[in-house]
């Protein structure tokens, strides 16, 4: 596998990473912890559901080093209640 279709592999999984939150199938707490819908957790399906969504509750996400390119917890906290309300 050539360098190029490793990059777009890589995109195209974050692709999907940010649908599933748009989609507020998850959300993610002001203390950086990602929360899968619990109509999801409940749901039997495929390995796809399982293992690329499922596994993603109570994980928190890979902050930058720096503060400033951290997300605002305030913004989290907003969105985060939007996805509780979905």
């Amino acid at each position: 596998m050539s360098d190029i279709e490793i990059r777009i592999k890589s995109f195209s999984g974050l692709k999907e990473q940010i649908e599933i939150y748009d989609k507020f199938f998850i959300g993610i707490t002001p203390e950086y912890k990602m929360v899968v819908k619990k109509e999801l957790l409940d749901e039997v399906d495929g390995p796809m559901l399982q293992h690329g969504i499922k596994n993603l509750n109570s994980l928190f996400i890979q902050l930058p080093w720096r503060d400033e390119y951290k997300p605002n917890k305030k913004y989290l906290d907003y969105r985060y209640q939007q996805f509780l309300k979905a």
